[in-house]
Order: C-alpha cells, then sequence, then structure tokens
C-alpha cells in the first residue's frame, strides 16, 4: 500500500474537485509512491502530532486543515513550519489534508453532524459552489490552446479540443461553480472570446453546510445540553435574550460559518450550529431572529477522525489507522 492507495479512498468520499478555490488541499508533503506503513488522522498539524505519528510507526499524516496554507518563503530549522517540513523528509512522512472537499461532501462532516442531532428533511444549506457551470473559449492559435487547457486542467473537467477555419482553435468543458474565478482569469488572458454560463438544475449532492429538522422541537437550554454532548465539551458561546423559543429546524456549518446566517434565515432554521462567532454575529442572528450555538472551531471539526477512520477501515487493516489524541488549543475556563 503506498500514499496513492490511500489518498484515492478519501478522495471518494470527498472529491477533490470540490474543494473552494482558496483551499490548499491535497498532498502537502511528500510522495505518493512511498510505501504506507501506518495512518494517523488529525486536526491540525505540528510538531506533537508529527511526534504521536512516529510514535505509532506512521508515515502518512492526514489532517483536516491544510499543513500549508500561506505561502512560506524559506524552509529552515530557525521557523516551526520549517523545522516541521525537515523533520517529515527526514523521516519519509506524508501530510495530506482533505478541508473544504470534506466540509461539503454529502459524507462529510456537516453530513455527520446532522445525523449525530438526528435532524431529518436534510438539505445543503448553500449549494451554490458546488453548481456545475460550462464554457468555452475561441484560441488565436492551437499553441496557446494547448497552453490554456494544461492551466485548465485542475479546475475543469471533460475539456475538449476543436479547430475552426483559419488558425484559431476552441477549447470547451465544464467546471464547478466554485472554479469560475480562476477559469475565467485564465480564458481572460488568453481566449480572444469565450463564455461561461451556468447549467441550470444541476444537483451534483455536495453544499457547505446542512438544515434539517428536529423530531421534536427543543428548548434553547436543552438544545445547547445536547449540543455539549455531540461535541464533546463542556462549555458552548450561546445567544442570550431567547427566552421561551422552541427550535425544531436547525442549521449546522462545521468550522466557521457566521458567514451564513443569512442562508440558514432563508431555509427557515430557528438555530444556526456554527463556530467562530464575533460579537456582530451574535447581533445580526438576535436581528433575523435565529439562535447561535458556537462550538470552538475544533469540537466543531473533530468528527473528521472517526468519518475517515471508518471510512478507511473498511479497506485497510484497522491496526494501522489512529485517531491523534491532540487537544483544542482553544479552550473557555
Amino acid at each position: 500500500m503506498v500514499v496513492n492507495d490511500v489518498v484515492s479512498n478519501i478522495l471518494e468520499m470527498a472529491d477533490a474537485d470540490f474543494a473552494f478555490e482558496w483551499d490548499n488541499s491535497g498532498l502537502q508533503v511528500g510522495d505518493m509512491s512511498w510505501e504506507v506503513s501506518g495512518v494517523l488522522i488529525c486536526v491540525d498539524i505540528n510538531m506533537d502530532v508529527i511526534m504521536e505519528a512516529i510514535q505509532h510507526g506512521a508515515n502518512l499524516i492526514i489532517s483536516h486543515h491544510p499543513f500549508l496554507f500561506s505561502p512560506i518563503k524559506k524552509v529552515t530549522e530557525d521557523n516551526v513550519k520549517g523545522q516541521c517540513i525537515i523533520k517529515c523528509i527526514k523521516e519519509q512522512i506524508a501530510l495530506f489534508s482533505a478541508h473544504t472537499n470534506m466540509d461539503v461532501s454529502p459524507n462529510g462532516l456537516n453530513t455527520y453532524l446532522a445525523s449525530q442531532f438526528g435532524l431529518a428533511n436534510i438539505e445543503s444549506l448553500d449549494d451554490g459552489h458546488s453548481q456545475l457551470m460550462e464554457f468555452w473559449g475561441a484560441f488565436p492559435t492551437s499553441a496557446t490552446a494547448v497552453e490554456a487547457g494544461a492551466k485548465l486542467e485542475n479546475l475543469a473537467f471533460g475539456v475538449q479540443s476543436f479547430g475552426v477555419s483559419g488558425s484559431s482553435s476552441f477549447l470547451a468543458g465544464k467546471l464547478l461553480k466554485g472554479k469560475r474565478k480562476a477559469t475565467e482569469r485564465i480564458l481572460a488572458s488568453l481566449a480572444t472570446d469565450y463564455s461561461i454560463k451556468l447549467i441550470e438544475a444541476t444537483k451534483l449532492g455536495y453544499g457547505l453546510g446542512v438544515v434539517g429538522d428536529l423530531d421534536a422541537a427543543m428548548g434553547f437550554e436543552e438544545l445547547a445540553s445536547a449540543a455539549k454532548g455531540v461535541f464533546g465539551c463542556g462549555r458552548l458561546r450561546v445567544s442570550s435574550g431567547i427566552g421561551g423559543k422552541k427550535l425544531k429546524r436547525i442549521a449546522i456549518v462545521s468550522g466557521s460559518g457566521c458567514d451564513y446566517i443569512g442562508a440558514a434565515a432563508s431555509k427557515g432554521a430557528d438555530c444556526l450550529i456554527t463556530s467562530d462567532c464575533k460579537h456582530k454575529d451574535f447581533l445580526q442572528a438576535a436581528d433575523m431572529g435565529i439562535a447561535l450555538v458556537c462550538p470552538s472551531h475544533f469540537d466543531s471539526e473533530k468528527c473528521f477522525l472517526p468519518i475517515v477512520r471508518q471510512h478507511l477501515e473498511n479497506s485497510f487493516q484497522d491496526n494501522m489507522i489512529f485517531e491523534s489524541k491532540a487537544k483544542d488549543v482553544e479552550i473557555v475556563i
């Protein structure tokens, strides 16, 4: 078994094409051809997690959050990222992340959390990112079309090239709405003319966040208590002034989801469960009549570990798959 075998297995449940444009999911350090001795699953990668992998004899770490997000200018021992990369290369440990593609997957974090709360009638909170689009572009030469095709390789699919009279060449294909901006930049820089349009009524099953109904409406304190059980935490940040309002329709966005307060309101949600809520978010939610339940970012996404482990155990030996014991670095006392 090599790294590519494990990665391909994960991408079956969280298609890489659905990662957001700004994301950096995928292989961060290492080589797809390396033999795998064990797999450690975690939310975040740091030196403690790398040392934990070594203790388990695991040389593939699968994280939810990408280890490398912002560009780095050097890989040396005088900075933390550099130390981690050098350690991984010395120990031949590969680092792979499944981030926003796992967030939007119907097999991912939000669907799992919906099941833990017992929600029914589940639908995506926002599926705009995964809507399907089609494009075409006209290029002055076949060489320019080839150049554009190479740049579009990781953004579009089903790309076809064909010639017309004269020296012009065409490319056509499909893309996800979330990849539109990057695709348009390429077409605008190389094509003499192009078009990108939405394919109507396309439902791919991928979307950010979920909304669904509880079997029976709950009081706010009862829902908050249930949330503590689901997230395995002793404390939560919650809205004030909810009073005796009963809550039945619940929206969930793992990680930072306060940008979706409006989407939750438009879907008729009584409450949004998400993390990283700021003062302005609580004010907005109050104005819209929606309760907020706010676990820590880590607590809202640590279900990544059992989700990935259970999926991998269907194909690989369970005695070589481990969940990290790393704790949340953010606590409320």
